[in-house]
């Protein structure tokens, strides 16, 4: 992040620059949050269902090089030059495997975000996926069907779909 490695540092940054608002009320993840951030640019919520909630921290380009730590206009040279880091390997143990909890999507503060949603939805997740020797990484809104299940919509075209039906033609899951 533009002024240091964390999350925490970038809204610290964000505040002291007048660029964070902030809301301290108690607000429902049901359709309240969306009311209260809807165009506002970067928020913070501090109550939500019990709950601390970032909105919008992306929401813009010049945000988005702030977080890189990048003038706006030099932002894509920028992405261009990370390199990859080599192959994705498979570990047999790392900290997050030491699971104290069994999954539960139900559990965060996952906002629906308007009347006729089907849901609660997670608007920008970054979804990777793999096909034999290929990996994907793109952005998809996911909608919560229970503790342990999302559902998302596959456009016709793109890297995932064609992972999908590559993987259904050959009778397995993505």
């Amino acid at each position: 992040m533009a002024h240091g490695n964390s999350f925490r540092e970038f809204l610290a940054h964000l505040k002291e620059d007048g660029l964070l608002r902030e809301v301290a009320d108690g607000l429902s993840a049901q359709l309240e949050v969306t009311d209260k951030a809807w165009g506002k640019g970067p928020i913070f919520f501090s109550n939500v269902d019990g709950h601390k909630c970032a909105l919008n921290m992306l929401s813009t380009r010049s945000l988005l090089a702030r977080a890189l730590g990048v003038p706006s206009g030099e932002m894509v040279p920028h992405l261009a030059k990370i390199g990859y880091e080599g192959q994705v390997r498979e570990v047999n143990s790392s900290g997050f495997m030491e699971c104290v909890c069994k999954p539960d999507l139900t559990r965060l503060p996952i906002l629906t975000h308007f009347k006729g949603d089907g849901g609660p939805y997670i608007t920008s997740a970054v979804v990777v996926s793999q096909w034999e020797e290929k990996i994907n990484a793109c952005v998809h809104r996911l909608m919560v069907l229970g503790r342990e299940r999302l559902a998302v919509r596959l456009v016709p075209g793109r890297h995932t779909h064609q992972f999908y039906q590559a993987a259904l033609a050959c009778g397995q899951e993505l």
